[in-house]
């Protein structure tokens, strides 16, 4: 996972993570129990397996969109924030 940041006037910010690192099934349920804790009854069904699911469902997609950005935000000001898988 690459993430980008730029704003007018000052050094871009790069930042480059492992997706492996970020997304796998540990972290995937980590992350669960702590959206189910707060988030209340939106998300009570949602098990293990759920999450398991959606990290291969990321992998894939990663293979699909390479080198397209996944998030691309570009304010009035000029700060453009990019994340690519």
């Amino acid at each position: 996972m690459r993430i980008y940041v730029k704003q007018p006037g000052h050094m871009a910010i790069r930042l480059a993570f492992p997706t492996r690192l970020l997304l796998n099934q540990l972290t995937a349920k980590t992350v669960l129990k702590i959206v189910q804790k707060n988030a209340g009854e939106t998300f009570a069904s949602l098990s293990g397996h759920d999450a398991r699911r959606f990290v291969k469902a990321v992998y894939r997609s990663r293979r699909m969109l390479k080198g397209m950005p996944l998030v691309l935000v570009e304010s009035a000001q000029g700060e453009t924030v990019r994340i690519f898988l």
